[in-house]
């Protein structure tokens, strides 16, 4: 059954919430339908011991305990109680949002001349053991130093090329489509978010990058 585009307006949304009455919009999110993990793959330069490691992760992740012991991995300074460790699961209770993960891998990358610190040196530990990963810190600074630092209109390419992928066929096509005449806005997770926010857009401001790019991509679904 296709979904039939909204009249004009606006939806905002994220991987937890949505302004519409209709909480599919939620799945517009780059956390759904394996964007982040494409994207943030370009972060490590598309390193095949890295990649492998990340579709290793991606399966490790629908096993809802596993999903929980990663998480506890991967934010090793944080203290979790029962309901913060379901705090990523869809509607269900049951299925991971598994982006989660691959957003969270973008703090091992250290800014550009800067040593990893020791918690970032813990994070990537905690992946390797996760996911069998051969790639040690000192490889990894090696690999990062290779990769140079996108513009805004770099990123902006890339994830447009991402969230194709995601979009093109099937159930996030037609979601999407439904959106016709929409305004689509990322909002933050939590709080108003930031004038310098690239991605988000909130009360306080924001670029909104990540709604931008859903909307090109639309466009081009649209002329084919």
């Amino acid at each position: 059954m296709k979904m039939k585009p909204l009249k004009t307006g606006q939806i905002k949304f994220c991987a937890k919430k949505t302004t519409h009455k209709e909480k599919k919009y939620r799945r517009l999110s780059n956390f759904f339908g394996d964007v982040e993990r494409r994207y943030q793959l370009e972060k490590f330069g598309n390193n095949e011991k890295i990649k492998i490691a990340y579709e290793k992760l991606k399966e490790e992740a629908k096993d809802t305990e596993k999903f929980k012991e990663i998480i506890v991995k991967l934010q090793p300074s944080k203290k979790f109680t029962e309901r913060k460790l379901k705090y990523w699961f869809d509607e269900d209770k049951v299925t991971p949002i598994d982006g989660i993960l691959f957003k969270l891998m973008q703090g091992v990358i250290p800014k550009p001349g800067v040593k990893m610190t020791e918690k970032q040196e813990k994070i990537w530990t905690g992946f390797c053991e996760i996911t069998k990963c051969e790639v040690g810190t000192e490889e990894l600074v090696e690999i990062l130093s290779k990769v140079p630092q996108m513009t805004v209109e770099e990123k902006k390419t890339l994830m447009i090329k991402c969230q194709y992928e995601k979009y093109k066929e099937g159930y996030y096509k037609e979601l999407l489509l439904s959106t016709v005449g929409q305004e689509l806005i990322e909002i933050p997770l939590r709080g108003g978010g930031h004038p310098d926010s690239l991605w988000s857009q909130g009360k306080n401001g924001g670029k909104n990058l990540c709604g931008k790019c859903l909307m090109e991509v639309r466009d081009l679904i649209m002329q084919e």
